[in-house]
C-alpha cells in the first residue's frame, strides 16, 4: 500500500510551499529500484504513460545524461516536457526539475531507502499539481512491479535490428510508415484493419487488428526532418509473452543509397514455472519485415513515377 502525505507545508524564509510525499514498500533491492529510476531512456519499455525519452545536450555545469526530453500519453492526450535531473547514487536520490512545453513546471526528488534484506522503500516528494495523484500512484506501482519481477528473474529484454535497402525517395518509405491507415491494402498479411487518431500533428494513437484476431494499440511520434518515427505499444493485447514493445524506424544514408533501419526492443515476462512464451521476437520481426518490404515497394514506385 502506498503511504501518502499530502498538503505538507515547508517554510522557506517567508515562502510557504505545499509538498506531497508518497512512499511504497518494494520487495526488491534498492539497487534494482534505483537503476530503473536512473535509466530514463528505458522508461518507455518499462513504465506506463511514457512513449519516448530522448537525451539532450547538458546545460553549462551539468553532467552528461542529466537532461531528457520526455513524451507521454495521459487520458488520450500527448504531453511533453524536459526533465533536468541530479543524481546521487550514494544516497540513492534523484532530484528532478521539469519544464513542460507550455512553460509550466515543477520539481521534486525520488528516494530509495533500503529496508531489510533485499527490500526497500520507494518514495517521491513533489509539488502537488505537478504530477496528478493518479499518475504518481501508477508510476510507483509500475516501478515496484518491474523491480520485483526483475529481482525474481522474470524479465528479459530482447532487441533486434533490420536494415532494408531503398530504391527511390526515402521520404516515400517514411510516409508509408506514417500513414498507417493504408497498411491493410499493402501489408494485409499482417494488418487486417488500422485506425489512426492524430490529436496533434506528428503524434498518433494507432489501433491495429491482425488477421489472427489480435488488437494492439500504440503511440507514435514522427520526426520527418530527422527521418525518424518512434513507437511504443500501449496495450497488452499484442503478441503473447511480450510485456512491452518499443521501436524506431529511421532512414539513413548507406554505401549504395538510403536504407530503412528498424530497431525494436521487447520486454519479455516469464514467471517462474511458466512455459516458454514462444518465439515472441520472431513474430514481431516477421511483422516488421513485411512492413519494411511494403515501405521499400512504396519508395520504388514513387521513384518510377518521378522518372
Amino acid at each position: 500500500m502506498t503511504v501518502v502525505e499530502r498538503e505538507r507545508v515547508v517554510e522557506r524564509g517567508r515562502v510557504r510551499e505545499r509538498r506531497a510525499e508518497e512512499r511504497v514498500p518494494v520487495a526488491a533491492s534498492a539497487a534494482t529500484v534505483y537503476g530503473i529510476l536512473a535509466d530514463v531512456t528505458e522508461w518507455p519499455l518499462l513504465l506506463p504513460y511514457v512513449v519516448h525519452a530522448e537525451p539532450l545536450p547538458p546545460c553549462a555545469g551539468d553532467s552528461p545524461g542529466t537532461r531528457t526530453r520526455i513524451w507521454a500519453v495521459r487520458d488520450g492526450e500527448f504531453v511533453r516536457w524536459v526533465s533536468r535531473r541530479r543524481y546521487d547514487p550514494g544516497r540513492r536520490r534523484i532530484g528532478f526539475a521539469c519544464t513542460a512545453a507550455d512553460g509550466t513546471g515543477g520539481d521534486g526528488v525520488w528516494t530509495v531507502t533500503p529496508h531489510g534484506d533485499g527490500r526497500c522503500v520507494l518514495g517521491v516528494r513533489h509539488r502537488p499539481g505537478l504530477l496528478p495523484a493518479a499518475v504518481v500512484d501508477r508510476l510507483l506501482r509500475a516501478v515496484r512491479e518491474r523491480a520485483e519481477e526483475r529481482d525474481r528473474g522474470e524479465l528479459t529484454v530482447s532487441r533486434f535490428t533490420q536494415v532494408t535497402p531503398l530504391q527511390g525517395p526515402p521520404e516515400a518509405a517514411l510516409d508509408f510508415l506514417y500513414r498507417a491507415e493504408g497498411w491493410p491494402g499493402r501489408a494485409g498479411e499482417v494488418v487486417r484493419a488500422a485506425e489512426v487518431d492524430e490529436p496533434v500533428p506528428g503524434a498518433q494513437l494507432l489501433t491495429l487488428r491482425t488477421p489472427h484476431g489480435r488488437t494492439t494499440r500504440s503511440a507514435r511520434l514522427c520526426f520527418p526532418h530527422a527521418g525518424r518515427l518512434v513507437h511504443r505499444q500501449t496495450s497488452a493485447g499484442g503478441v503473447p509473452g511480450a510485456a512491452g514493445h518499443t521501436g524506431e524506424w529511421t532512414v539513413l544514408p548507406g554505401a549504395r543509397g538510403a536504407v530503412l533501419r528498424a530497431r525494436h526492443s521487447v520486454l519479455l515476462h516469464r514467471p517462474r514455472g511458466a512455459g516458454d512464451p514462444g518465439d515472441v521476437t520472431g513474430e514481431l520481426a516477421r511483422t516488421a519485415r513485411v512492413l519494411a518490404d511494403a515501405a521499400r515497394r512504396r519508395a520504388s514506385s514513387a521513384g518510377v513515377r518521378m522518372l
